[in-house]
């Protein structure tokens, strides 16, 4: 393929052109599309707790009860997790390598993936319609947009970061933990934000780890996560490489004065 020479001599002439061919590539190197396999749905949730349930009254006690200590920084964070990036927190558990630009191939199988795994979430919106903390009680005070009526169980934006956490985890099984860690940020976010009770949040957490588990038994899937292992070897021999010379480095010898 000429793609590396073609790409040499277009991106100084025209950067937009460059980034075209790299996404055709990408396109090209991902195999069968990332579909959802039949049997997986959102049957594993179960209903959202009522209202006047000890569930449901806990949630709106830790709702108002967050509200009543956030912070400026919670608010913040909050505010940031409205349009979170798994390439900018992926930046934060990877390296600065870690970028679209560099990885074009992953950045198309995360969004396929999303994408395929979507419908369950609508599926499961539109069944429960769980109405919002601020719509339950007028004492809930958000710090960021209202979304819309889709329904708060469970949370989009926690299935939504989720999804490709959990993919990234089982391509980077080393960094499991740290994807985890950027899920429960988003999920903290929507709390603090006064969008999302609790279990909301950990429902839509729960859902995407079963949809992408569901996935990951396809052949698709399983290319994908190789082409994903692939695509961050360089990067990945390279900072391995890096960290080795600094290990090696003459250690200064230890002071022998004497006191």
């Amino acid at each position: 393929m000429y793609i590396p020479s073609l790409l040499s001599r277009v991106k100084s002439k025209c950067p937009v052109v460059a980034g075209a061919i790299l996404l055709m590539a990408a396109l090209c190197a991902v195999g069968e599309p990332i579909a959802l396999p039949a049997n997986v749905n959102f049957d594993i949730l179960p209903p959202p707790p009522a209202d006047n349930s000890p569930a449901g009254l806990a949630d709106l006690s830790v709702v108002l009860y967050v509200q009543a200590q956030r912070t400026p920084e919670q608010v913040k964070l909050a505010k940031e997790m409205t349009s979170p990036s798994v390439f900018a927190m992926g930046r934060e558990v990877f390296g600065e390598w870690f970028s679209r630009e560099n990885l074009p191939k992953t950045a198309e199988i995360l969004s396929q993936t999303s994408k395929a795994a979507d419908p369950v979430l609508a599926a499961a919106k539109k069944k429960w319609q769980r109405p919002r903390p601020f719509m339950r009680s007028s004492e809930v005070a958000p710090v960021v947009g209202k979304p819309g009526d889709s329904g708060s169980y469970p949370s989009g934006h926690s299935f939504g970061i989720a999804v490709p956490e959990f993919v990234l985890s089982a391509a980077f099984p080393q960094h499991a933990a740290d994807c985890d860690r950027m899920i429960h940020r988003v999920m903290w976010g929507r709390i603090v934000g006064g969008v999302h009770f609790p279990s909301d949040t950990e429902a839509g957490r729960l859902l995407a780890k079963e949809v992408v588990a569901g996935m990951l038994e396809t052949a698709a899937m399983k290319e994908a996560i190789e082409t994903m292992r692939n695509e961050a070897a360089p990067f990945l021999a390279k900072e391995a490489a890096t960290a080795g010379k600094a290990s090696s480095a003459p250690q200064p010898e230890p002071s022998s004065s004497h006191n």
